[in-house]
């Protein structure tokens, strides 16, 4: 099962993090966000830290507040510590009652996640906003990714955003927001975030135990573009090996060996290797721009 990066700490994102948290404290919560940016920069983690952050506020007396109601300028009192960890846990276990996530859903007959979310997935959150909370308060609804939405999804999305249920907040991640639906997007407020910088990322990896070989250092750096994500498939494929390669066949030209890159590009072959070549093209398009 798919998690939300749930890390204790969050890098390059304080801003937009209290942009919502101020928007919360003054009663003016929008209640569809759409957090945007480049893969692998810590979209779905703010996404947590957020549900986290509204899940766990004191719950008013549900016959006579609600959210969104006028607090008259005084604080809620500060949820019981054990109260409040307890929510926390059932948020990292996907079972807190008040949280719903949506994201591609696994094909059993295939043994893979599906390439978008269905509509199905969508109409799920009726269920979970007509089932009733025991003890009241907010709810929350993220969606990893809103770009992986068919057709059908995203305009049974719409229809839920136009008449939002009472004191719901709706997280809509997108890596391509230019991609929506215009109507989607005009009723959301949007989160921007932008890539890490080189210490923010260097922080960010250091949390998941990660570390840029000190070799390599400066290509994963040039390569990771202030992404999480990007370092980890870079890691994981030895891609400053393949970068190095790329640049050495190119300064081969025009005498190329041909049986030297026959059998680089042979280690490609096979459906297992499937994501070390898109990283491989991915990278060729890098060099081919900075060319």
């Amino acid at each position: 099962m798919q998690r939300f990066m749930t890390r204790k700490s969050l890098y390059g994102h304080e801003y937009q993090e209290q942009e919502f948290i101020d928007c919360y404290n003054s009663n003016k919560l929008h209640h569809s966000w759409l957090i945007t940016g480049p893969k692998g920069i810590g979209k779905a983690t703010l996404a947590w830290r957020i549900a986290k952050y509204v899940l766990t506020q004191p719950i008013k007396n549900i016959e006579t507040n609600n959210l969104f109601d006028d607090l008259n300028g005084q604080n809620p009192p500060e949820l019981d510590e054990q109260f409040k960890n307890s929510i926390e846990a059932r948020i990292l276990a996907e079972s807190e009652p008040r949280l719903a996530a949506i994201r591609r859903s696994f094909d059993e007959k295939r043994k893979k996640f599906r390439s978008n979310i269905r509509v199905d997935e969508i109409r799920r959150l009726n269920s979970f906003f007509s089932l009733s909370v025991s003890d009241g308060g907010s709810r929350v609804a993220i969606i990893d990714c809103v770009d992986d939405l068919n057709i059908n999804a995203a305009n049974a999305l719409l229809k839920t955003l136009e008449e939002p249920p009472k004191d719901t907040v709706f997280l809509l991640i997108s890596n391509n927001p230019e991609n929506l639906l215009e109507t989607i997007r005009s009723r959301c407020r949007e989160l921007r975030l932008s890539n890490l910088s080189e210490r923010n990322l260097f922080s960010a990896l250091k949390q998941i135990n990660l570390n840029l070989p000190e070799k390599d250092n400066e290509i994963y750096s040039l390569l990771a573009s202030g992404s999480v994500g990007n370092s980890i498939r870079l890691l994981k494929h030895d891609g400053a090996n393949l970068y190095s390669s790329i640049l050495s066949f190119l300064n081969q030209l025009p005498n190329l060996k041909g049986f030297e890159l026959e059998k680089f590009v042979s280690t490609f072959e096979g459906a297992k290797n499937r994501d070390r070549l898109d990283l491989l093209i991915e990278l060729l398009n890098t060099v081919i721009a900075r060319i």
